[in-house]
């Protein structure tokens, strides 16, 4: 276990995907604001103006910030596109003249999959393999090429979180995909944590995120109960703000109080 307060006050490489939008976005700039001076942020997304605004705000808040957008298809199934994005990393200007105490790794890019459909209603095995290669194999790539770039002889605290859900632990009626993607994420998580004890690994989920893709929910999901929840929650305003949800992930790390491994909810008392 790494010192408690300590994760945000060591020079950090930090690679956040997703980091166009909503949740993403908010973690770019609310990391930037705790990471000390020097310390690099990478964004990745396949939406290039969307990085450049987040990289906007990250600069807002921190000038001291090293920022450095990557846009990237994370659906591709090619293994020369995840070396070509840290061949783009490591030949960059910051990353040859810094050295990191930490290396750190949000993965938060995902989509939820065909909401309208159920178990039985799956055919295309094309479709299928698509939404576990975007939301599963990718993130294990990524995470396998980030570690052989800070390997354990090169940066001595390392750390990778990925966004989890509530949904990786129960099931919601026609949401088949999504959650049995995000079960597999944190069994991967889980092993990797047993495979890999020095390195600090979290599964977070944040909640019920006021985000695009609870418009989605609200408006695809097949399941009428698991619809009008939704709909409710909206109604009565019982979402969960991106930065609020970043702001507890930010407690969470600080306090490292977590099993390494662990599948943390925003609603959990850790």
């Amino acid at each position: 276990m790494a010192e408690v307060g300590k994760i945000f006050n060591r020079r950090t490489f930090c690679l956040i995907t997703g980091a166009s939008r909503g949740l993403g976005h908010h973690i770019g700039k609310g990391f930037a604001e705790k990471f000390v001076d020097h310390s690099m942020i990478v964004l990745v997304s396949r939406d290039e103006e969307g990085l450049a605004q987040t990289k906007q705000k990250i600069k807002q808040s921190n000038t001291k910030i090293d920022v450095l957008i990557c846009p990237q298809d994370l659906s591709s199934d090619n293994e020369q596109d995840y070396d070509n994005l840290f061949q783009k990393i490591i030949t960059s200007n910051v990353f040859l003249s810094t050295k990191f105490e930490q290396a750190m790794i949000v993965h938060n890019a995902g989509s939820m999959g065909d909401v309208s459909k159920r178990v039985i209603d799956f055919k295309d095995p094309k479709h299928i393999q698509r939404y576990f290669n975007i939301n599963v194999g990718s993130m294990l790539v990524l995470n396998s090429k980030f570690l052989d770039l800070f390997a354990a002889d090169k940066v001595k605290h390392r750390v990778c979180i990925q966004l989890s859900s509530l949904c990786a632990i129960q099931a919601f009626k026609s949401w088949s995909l999504y959650c049995s993607g995000k079960a597999a994420r944190d069994m991967l998580w889980s092993t990797l944590a047993e495979e890999c004890p020095d390195i600090r690994v979290l599964s977070y989920a944040p909640g019920p995120l006021d985000t695009e893709m609870q418009v989605v929910a609200r408006t695809d999901s097949a399941d009428p109960d698991v619809k009008n929840m939704f709909i409710k929650m909206h109604a009565e305003k019982q979402l969960v703000e991106p930065s609020s949800s970043v702001e507890r992930l930010i407690k969470i790390l600080e306090k490292d109080a977590f099993k390494n491994g662990q599948h943390v909810d925003f609603y959990d008392d850790l």
